[in-house]
């Protein structure tokens, strides 16, 4: 339950960040974000009126949502059977290997001058290298030897770096390290409970949020340095120049344009016909040349064809392929992951670890972005238990 409650976390957090960058920055000094004011024909108080709704909304959706997957939380414990990581380790360190042979065999002798041109050439490898990075992060939590969870997490940072995502990395920190961290601090305080050894967890409490917080902190000061090197998207495009191109500038931009890309999406389904779930499906599995939802949408707005995608929210996919209104998508579309993860359990196969970051996955692009992946991977994980023995997970 941690990892599914965790997954709705991130997504509020990046909601809730962005809310106040919202009401204090000029919508139309930030080169990106004016292209979508000015793409609706928005004034900067209408455009950030917009924005705000989206993330208000957003917000609310997902704590609901996460109430209610605390409520769907079985009342008995389940039966989860055991993965033989004997077998499995040495097959995904295998995995990761045949990949890195791969993308070294393909690699160009001069580097590409952008990442869209990197993704482009790279395209099925980068598919696969998102298909296997949240496999190998549920893996690794999954197992309770600590010598075997390491060497996942080694091969997971390993394979990581063939992903030009940093987003990645983002949640390997977050599943991978910090709510571990977290799940052994609530065990420790039963544990303290049952034994009355207070002043041990007061000692081990300390040192553990110590982790946290550190680890928390460095990861900020990592996307922060990442994004003061990121060049602006709407200068690229010929847009003319930012009065804000400055450090704190890009980051604020990052940080709250995800909510202008959410209101831009759900203003445009109102009056054209956007991509559904089937394009969705056809442009992950590559059949034919429809696009995604959130590659029409960095269509429209920087007017060319490219890999890269809006970051719709729930929100924007509720007005986009739905008749719901958003906060029922919002609280909808993440609980379908929620019953899924149950449903997985039920079959012996925990997949708590792929919800929590298809969760997360999906309050950024939407729920149907994800769905594809994730269903193959939970499907991968259930085979993978079928060889193994029954053990009883603890809620």
């Amino acid at each position: 339950m941690l990892y599914v409650v965790g997954g709705f976390g991130l997504a509020l957090l990046a909601v809730v960040a962005a809310l106040p960058l919202v009401l204090s920055i000029d919508p139309l000094a930030y080169p990106d974000i004016r292209l979508v004011c000015r793409a609706l024909g928005n004034t900067r108080a209408q455009c950030t009126v917009g924005a705000l709704e989206a993330g208000l909304v957003s917000a609310a959706g997902l704590i609901i949502a996460t109430l209610v997957a605390l409520g769907l939380r079985p009342a008995q414990r389940q039966e989860i059977r055991e993965i033989p990581h004997h077998i499995v380790l040495p097959l995904a360190i295998g995995c990761v290997g045949a990949l890195l042979l791969a993308a070294a065999i393909a690699a160009p002798s001069t580097p590409f001058v952008s990442r869209e041109i990197d993704i482009t050439a790279n395209a099925s490898l980068v598919s696969i290298v998102n298909l296997g990075w949240p496999l190998l992060l549920q893996l690794s939590v999954s197992s309770r030897a600590l010598a075997m969870r390491l060497a996942y997490l080694a091969a997971l940072v390993t394979l990581l770096c063939l992903s030009p995502f940093r987003a990645a990395f983002v949640a390997v920190v977050a599943f991978g390290v910090m709510l571990p961290i977290i799940g052994m601090l609530l065990q420790n305080a039963r544990v303290a409970q049952m034994f009355h050894a207070r002043r041990l967890l007061r000692r081990g409490t300390l040192a553990a949020g110590a982790g946290v917080l550190l680890i928390g902190a460095v990861l900020a000061v990592v996307i922060a340095m990442q994004t003061a090197e990121r060049d602006l998207t709407a200068m690229d495009s010929g847009d003319e120049p930012s009065p804000v191109a400055t450090a704190e500038g890009k980051l604020a931009q990052r940080i709250s344009y995800p909510l202008f890309q959410a209101y831009y999406a759900r203003a445009v389904a109102q009056v054209e016909e956007l991509p559904g779930a089937l394009d969705e499906l056809k442009a992950k599995f590559r059949l034919g040349s429809s696009p995604s939802l959130n590659h029409r949408l960095f269509e429209k707005i920087y007017n060319r064809d490219t890999v890269g995608e809006m970051t719709s929210l729930y929100y924007g996919e509720a007005a986009a392929r739905t008749s719901l209104p958003p906060l029922f998508w919002i609280v909808a579309a993440g609980l379908l992951y929620v019953l899924a993860w149950l449903l997985f359990a039920r079959l012996g196969a925990d997949v708590a670890v792929l919800a929590g970051v298809a969760i997360w996955r999906g309050s950024l692009g939407g729920a149907f972005s994800v769905l594809p992946a994730f269903l193959i991977q939970a499907l991968i994980v259930l085979a993978f238990t079928r060889l193994g023995a029954r053990r009883e997970e603890p809620r």
